[in-house]
C-alpha cells in the first residue's frame, strides 16, 4: 500500500478510491485480486480466496513481475493461465496511487465468461493481423511483376527480386500460420503479447525489404539510415514494434511521392522515464513527398481536436472513424508508451 509518510503522498486523495475498489471488488462475482508490483494481496473476494490466490500463486502460476512490468507500460494487459487444473482468462490492470501502485487482477473462471473474453482477444488480433496481411501480400506481387518482366532475366542473368520475392512470401506464409493457431486456439492472446528478445536494426531492415518492391513500383526510391549501423538489441513487445514500423513504412511506400527517407534512432544511453524506470529512447522518421493528413485525419490520430486540445470523440463507438492503418499505429504507440509528431512540409507541426 502507498506509504503515507512520505512526502507528496495526498492520503485524503487516495483513501477514496481505495474505498471505491474494495467495494467494487468485494461485489463482483469474479475473481478479483489487488496487489503489489511485490505479489503482496491487498484486497481480494470470496472467489479468488475459494480459488487459494496467494503471494505464491501470483509469483510462479502468473509470472507476476513481468505481467506487471507490462501492465505498467500500456495500461492493462490480458492474462491467460492455467491454475488449479482451471483455465482461466481475464486483465491485469496498472492503478497508480500516489507515489506507489497497485495492479487489479481480475479473472473468470466459467465457460462461458472465458469464451467471450477468448473471442474477443481473437478478434480484436485477427484484425490487427488481417491488416497486416496486406503489405507482405502486396509486396510479393509487385516483386513477381518485376521478375517476369524483366528482359534481363530472360537472357539468362540472375534476378536479384528472386530474393524478395520468397523474403515477402515467407512473411506473408508466417502471418497466415499465426492467424489459424488463433482460430484454432493455439495462441492465447497472452502468448501473442509476449516479450522477446530481438534486433532494432534487421526489424526495420525486414520490413524495408518488404515494402522496396511497392515502392520501386511507383518508381519512387526509399532510403533508410539506421543509427548505430551495428545490431540494436533490445528486449519488449516485438510484435507491437513490427506493427508499428509496418504500418509506418507501408503508409509512405504507397502515398509518399518520388522520395521517402526513413530514420530508425536507438539511444546509446538509458535515460530515466517519468516513473524513474530507465528506458532506451527510440526515434522512428519518415519523411515523404505525399500529400500529407487532413486535420480531421491528423486529429483522430492524435486523439486530440482540430484546435489540439482532447477530443473525446476519437475514442470509443467514434473510433471507427479512421482507418485500420491510423487505429494499428496509435495502438502500436500507445502500448510503448510513445507519442506521435505529424509535420508538414509547408509548416506546422501536431504533437
Amino acid at each position: 500500500m502507498p506509504n503515507e509518510s512520505e512526502p507528496g503522498f495526498n492520503a485524503a486523495r487516495v483513501r477514496p478510491t481505495l474505498q471505491a475498489i474494495a467495494r467494487l471488488i468485494s461485489t463482483d462475482r469474479r475473481i478479483v485480486v489487488l496487489a503489489t508490483e511485490k505479489a503482496e494481496i491487498l484486497l481480494s473476494n470470496k472467489p479468488a480466496a475459494q480459488l487459494e490466490l496467494d503471494v505464491s500463486a501470483l509469483q510462479t502460476a502468473f509470472n507476476w513481475h513481468t505481467l506487471c512490468t507490462r501492465a505498467r507500460r500500456s495500461g492493462s494487459v490480458a492474462v491467460s493461465v492455467t491454475f488449479r487444473e482451471k483455465h482461466l482468462e481475464g486483465e491485469l490492470v496498472h492503478l497508480p496511487l500516489g507515489n506507489a501502485a497497485a495492479f487489479l487482477l481480475r479473472l473468470v473462471e466459467t465457460d462461458q465468461e472465458a469464451v467471450l473474453l477468448q473471442n474477443r482477444a481473437r478478434a480484436a488480433t485477427l484484425l490487427r493481423v488481417s491488416h497486416d496481411l496486406k503489405t507482405p501480400i502486396q509486396s510479393v506481387l509487385a516483386s513477381a511483376e518485376a521478375l517476369f518482366d524483366s528482359r534481363e532475366d530472360r537472357a539468362g542473368k540472375t534476378n536479384p527480386d528472386t530474393a524478395r520475392v520468397e523474403k515477402s512470401a515467407r512473411m506473408a506464409l508466417t502471418h497466415i500460420e499465426k492467424v489459424i493457431r488463433v482460430i484454432r486456439g493455439e495462441l492465447t492472446s497472452a502468448d501473442l503479447q509476449a516479450d522477446e528478445d530481438f534486433d532494432l536494426a534487421e526489424e526495420s531492415r525486414n520490413v524495408l525489404d518488404m515494402i522496396e518492391p511497392i515502392v520501386l513500383a511507383r518508381r519512387a526510391t526509399v532510403t533508410m539510415k539506421i543509427e548505430p549501423e551495428t545490431a540494436i538489441g533490445l528486449h519488449g513487445p516485438v510484435h507491437i514494434v513490427r506493427a508499428l514500423l509496418q504500418n509506418m513504412f507501408d503508409n509512405a511506400s504507397k502515398h509518399g511521392g518520388e522520395t521517402i527517407a526513413i530514420r530508425v534512432a536507438c539511444a546509446r544511453e538509458l535515460t530515466a522515464s517519468k516513473d524513474g524506470r530507465k528506458e532506451r529512447l527510440i526515434t522512428v522518421e519518415v519523411a515523404d513527398q505525399g500529400g500529407g493528413l487532413p486535420a480531421t485525419q491528423k486529429a483522430r490520430l492524435l486523439g486530440t481536436g482540430i484546435d489540439g486540445t482532447r477530443d473525446e470523440r476519437t475514442t470509443g463507438a467514434n473510433a471507427d472513424r479512421t482507418t485500420a492503418g491510423l487505429s494499428v499505429l496509435a495502438h502500436a504507440i500507445g502500448h510503448l508508451g510513445g507519442h506521435i509528431e505529424v509535420f508538414d512540409r509547408l509548416g506546422g507541426a501536431h504533437r
